[in-house]
């Protein structure tokens, strides 16, 4: 079954910067839509969001 995480806010942007960073073009890099490698998955595992089951949207979306 898949399952569906909310991230912390800006945390694409904070992914992007650090591809820079690290040597990749701004204009080469796209929105990561699904998990590919072992670095994304340590990246967006660790600034995802705790969020209650209540039946109900986190707040600020």
């Amino acid at each position: 079954m898949p399952e569906v995480y909310f991230l912390q806010p800006e945390t694409s942007l904070l992914y992007r910067d650090m591809m820079v960073y690290r040597g990749s073009s701004l204009n080469q890099l796209k929105p990561v839509r699904v998990i590919m490698n072992e670095r994304q998955r340590k990246f967006f595992f660790a600034l995802r969001q705790e969020v209650e089951d209540t039946g109900k949207e986190p707040s600020g979306i």
